[in-house]
């Protein structure tokens, strides 16, 4: 059932496509579709058709990188968001970057210094805040870990979507420096 249905969500687009063959939002949305397809290929061609066409490159290979990291394909993600950052470094993008570059447990120098970037543009956003935590954890410098998450926590409202998460991040943090 699941399969029909990314079926026929396939070939609503290519129809979609067939009317605006040049809109880059439609070809994201295309090749995410052959992603979660496996089709791999089709979709690279299809993010190629978009970055070609896109009147925001930066835009384009960000939503790009989102398509590859929701298809749990890390690295491709960070090819995207490096495309991106390099043309349009907002904030999201960079703190995406970092978060992925964490994720994956690759380039934690480069993530550090994304992840500052970020938190430099918006330095009471908690989840930038909790990607430089994080990527700091992960380089072993846990106090400095609780410090920045402390302060996520203190600006995130008990009721706030991220409270819960933030102390479940400080707990994790804790039981590891106090190792």
């Amino acid at each position: 059932a699941e399969q029909e249905r990314l079926d026929e969500a396939s070939r609503v687009l290519d129809h979609a496509l067939q009317l605006a063959p040049r809109d880059s939002r439609l070809l994201v949305a295309a090749g995410g579709m052959r992603l979660r397809r496996l089709l791999p290929q089709e979709a690279e061609d299809l993010f190629e058709r978009a970055l070609e066409v896109s009147d925001d490159a930066g835009f384009t290979a960000s939503r790009i990188a989102m398509a590859f990291y929701n298809s749990g394909d890390r690295r491709r993600a960070i090819h995207f968001y490096e495309r991106a950052v390099t043309v349009r470094p907002s904030p999201l993008t960079l703190n995406n970057l970092a978060w992925t570059y964490a994720e994956a447990g690759l380039d934690l120098d480069r993530a550090q210094e994304l992840s500052l970037r970020a938190v430099k543009t918006a330095a009471d956003n908690v989840v930038y805040l909790d990607t430089y935590a994080e990527v700091l954890h992960l380089l072993g410098r846990h106090r400095r870990a609780m410090a920045i998450m402390a302060l996520a926590i203190e600006l995130e409202p008990e009721d706030g979507d991220q409270y819960d998460y933030l102390l479940q991040q400080m707990q994790k943090f804790r039981s590891v420096a106090d190792l």
